[in-house]
C-alpha cells in the first residue's frame, strides 16, 4: 500500500559538460545519493543527486544532477518505507530529465539504469526540519 502522495518535484542543479566528438563511443559510471528531509505537516523532500561521467576521462564527458522532489506522508508510515517510496517515486522523473538533457544536448540519451536503493549504499535516512 502507497503511504506517500507525490506533489511535484524541481531541479536544484545541474551541470552538463560534453566534449565528446560524433561517432565516439562512451563508457559511462553512474553514481547515485539519495537522502529525505522531513519538515512539518507530514511533508518531506527527497534530493536525488547523480553524477553521469565518462569512465576514461571525466573531463569530456559529465553530468551532475540534483533533483528534489516534494511528498506528502501518512502518519503510520515509517521512515524506511517512507524512504523507499519517495526514492521509486521521484527516480522516473530523474531519469526523464537525464534523457532529455543529454537528448537536447545532441547526442544519445543517456538513460540512467534503476538501482534498489534497499540494500544499497545511497540509503540513509536525514531527520529533522527541512533547511
Amino acid at each position: 500500500m502507497k503511504h506517500t502522495t507525490f506533489r511535484g518535484f524541481h531541479v536544484k542543479q545541474i551541470d552538463f559538460i560534453s566534449n565528446v566528438r560524433s561517432g565516439t563511443r562512451l563508457e559511462l559510471t553512474f553514481n547515485y545519493a539519495y537522502r529525505v528531509r522531513y519538515a512539518t505537516n507530514n511533508t518531506c523532500e527527497g534530493e536525488l543527486t547523480a553524477t553521469v561521467q565518462a569512465k576514461d576521462d571525466p573531463k569530456n564527458f559529465h553530468i551532475n544532477m540534483v533533483v528534489c522532489g516534494v511528498f506528502a506522508f501518512q502518519d503510520d508510515v515509517s521512515k524506511e518505507e517512507l524512504h523507499l517510496e519517495t526514492y521509486d517515486e521521484l527516480f522516473p522523473h530523474f531519469r526523464s530529465l537525464m534523457m532529455t538533457i543529454t537528448a537536447a544536448g545532441g547526442i544519445p540519451p543517456v538513460t540512467p539504469p534503476y538501482i534498489d536503493i534497499s540494500g544499497s549504499d545511497i540509503y540513509r535516512f536525514d531527520s529533522g526540519e527541512k533547511k
